[in-house]
């Protein structure tokens, strides 16, 4: 649940990380920082940022702001989730 994933350079990573090596040259992506997001200790997705003009140390300072922010997109989906769930429920009694 604490991880992330930094990469300052795709060109550094391991044979392990072909793929992601691979996506992100063709991509042009210099380095990117990737945050999963958990609700209610699920979890439901990720933000990544990532840097196409230069290759960026991504310090660690930063990755709780990320945290925090992963975390008010996700409590953000849930609101629109239950407010979804809830016209759909009153639309169905109504009917």
């Amino acid at each position: 649940k604490n991880h992330y994933i930094s990469v300052s350079d795709p060109a550094q990573l391991p044979e392990e990380a072909k793929k992601l090596k691979e996506l992100m040259l063709l991509g042009g992506v210099k380095s990117m920082i990737g945050i999963p997001i958990f609700f209610r200790n699920k979890f439901i997705g990720a933000v990544a940022f990532a840097s196409f003009q230069k290759h960026q140390f991504w310090n660690e300072n930063i990755v709780p702001m990320l945290k925090i922010f992963g975390q008010i997109l996700a409590n953000a989906i849930e609101r629109t989730n239950k407010a979804n769930e809830l016209r759909e429920s009153e639309w169905l009694y109504r009917t």
